[in-house]
């Protein structure tokens, strides 16, 4: 295998370094008409940031300069049926933004963001880039991982990865998020992720989601090439099963050790991911998603519980609380993700601002 870009940008922050004296949906497509919904159906050196001085630097050091990832890393996605204004988003706080999706277009190799949200991406990268907050285009989700998939077949895959290093291009983006979810993690995987990693130039991010019912599927090789991997720890009850704890604290526990001490991803590149939505059944007549916000206004004591049973439904979810708690567990890790930013409730009930004061 060649050389990853990763191994050449540890080289050359080790020089930097010296001489100077550190992801959802994840996600799949939500129910836009609701705004609920969740990615994966199915089961699913030393520095601290940047200094200011090199582009995407911030003057407090929140933002890598010159590539660097920060040590802690605050991963939202942000879906393209969103608001994509930058007013709502907290950017002295994230680190990164996936924008999801930007997926083929049905013509030829093309691959774009919705046609709606793409008058928007130009502003947004301009202010998270003041801000040294990086922005990716997040590709496939659970929604799309068929048409990407059937693009990256042999005799394709290269005329499908020029298609996204162009998008990089067009947008002026920092990376590409790679979102390819259940069955579509095929053979053809691996040497579609080889690549691209090849492809994207050296200073370009290339990052993962990942769900951990399915983590065999993911070769070694594949992951070796990303800078960091976003664990879609939620899921594991849904729309599609019979109620239950669908992003448990013990749950998320015993996939970070699986993805560290089995699958040997440094900890620091293991990013933790958390829902900002939930399950209900008995709501309606079948399960549905909700997001944080919907909960909270139905269920004020969502605030500190995780699981609610009241009048025939049953609401599985993450609470202020729990989301706390996971907060201050990613700190051991390379920090946490978001699926999805439009779902949270605002103000002081936000659990943005849980995330935002455990950092």
């Amino acid at each position: 295998m060649a050389t990853s870009r990763r191994s050449v940008l540890c080289s050359f922050f080790s020089l930097v370094l010296l001489g100077t004296g550190l992801t959802a949906c994840g996600g799949s497509s939500l129910d836009a008409a609701d705004g609920a919904g969740a990615p994966g159906v199915g089961g699913n050196g030393t520095g601290t940031g940047g200094t200011g001085t090199g582009t995407g630097g911030t003057p407090d050091g929140s933002g890598g300069t010159n590539g660097q990832e920060p040590t802690q890393r605050v991963v939202g996605y942000l879906p393209t049926w969103r608001n994509l204004d930058s007013a709502g988003l907290d950017l002295d706080t994230l680190t990164h933004i996936c924008i999801a999706f930007a997926n083929p277009t049905g013509a030829g190799n093309d691959v774009d963001f919705d046609e709606g949200a793409r008058a928007s991406i130009a502003p947004l990268v301009t202010a998270a880039r003041a801000k040294g907050v990086k922005v990716l285009a997040s590709i496939a989700g659970a929604a799309g991982g068929e048409d990407v998939a059937a693009k990256i077949v042999a005799g394709n895959v290269d005329a499908f990865v020029a298609s996204l290093t162009d998008l990089v291009t067009r947008y002026e983006l920092d990376g590409i998020d790679v979102d390819i979810e259940g069955h579509d993690v095929s053979s053809t995987y691996e040497p579609f992720v080889l690549k691209l990693s090849a492809a994207l130039p050296a200073d370009k991010l290339l990052t993962v989601a990942v769900a951990t019912w399915n983590g065999d599927d993911f070769s070694s090789a594949a992951l070796a090439e990303y800078d960091f991997v976003n664990i879609m720890s939620y899921d594991h009850y849904g729309t599609w099963s019979e109620a239950g704890e669908h992003s448990s604290l013990a749950e998320t526990e015993s996939e970070l050790a699986y993805w560290v001490d089995e699958r040997g991803i440094p900890a620091d590149k293991v990013v933790l991911g958390v829902p900002f939505y939930g399950y209900c059944w008995g709501c309606e007549a079948e399960p549905i998603a909700m997001t944080y916000q919907a909960i909270l206004s139905a269920y004020p004591e969502a605030k500190t519980l995780d699981w609610i049973s009241s009048g025939g439904a049953q609401l599985s979810f993450n609470s202020a609380a729990t989301i706390a708690t996971k907060a201050e567990l990613a700190k051991s890790y390379g920090g946490i993700m978001i699926w999805e930013l439009g779902q949270d409730a605002t103000g002081n009930d936000a659990l943005f601002k849980v995330i935002r004061d455990a950092q």
